[in-house]
């Protein structure tokens, strides 16, 4: 008999308490409901709150580096992208990084503007 748990107010209430959405993966078996983390974020655990997580060099969101759809800040300068802390709480926290012989510029949350030429009279050892 198909049933889905998460029509159970306690079970959609764990997750619902914590802002996160129940799933039953399978109607079939019981216990297989887990709780998801909302888009952009990622992650799902079984039977509980999951650890989400947020990529914001990967995702889009009003703090990521696609904020709007367009594509990422980072790489449309010819940078990389470089999320140092992928936690959902930790927001704001990506780097535009430019790397050149000299070593690495950054610049958080936003492109580090030009990267520097590469001059190949000075910068070939």
């Amino acid at each position: 008999c198909a049933t889905n748990e998460c029509d159970s107010d306690e079970v959609k209430q764990r997750c619902a308490a914590v802002g996160q959405e129940c799933k039953d993966a399978d109607l079939t078996a019981p216990d297989t409901w887990e709780c998801a983390c909302p888009p952009p974020q990622t992650g799902a655990a079984g039977q509980g709150p999951a650890e989400c997580k947020l990529d914001e060099c990967a995702a889009q969101c009003g703090t990521c580096a696609d904020r709007d759809g367009s594509g990422n800040a980072c790489e449309k300068a010819g940078q990389a992208c470089v999320e140092p802390d992928d936690k959902a709480a930790s927001v704001m926290d990506w780097m535009c990084v430019c790397v050149t012989p000299q070593g690495a510029a950054t610049a958080a949350g936003k492109a580090v503007g030009a990267c520097p030429e590469l001059d190949e009279c000075r910068d070939v050892s």
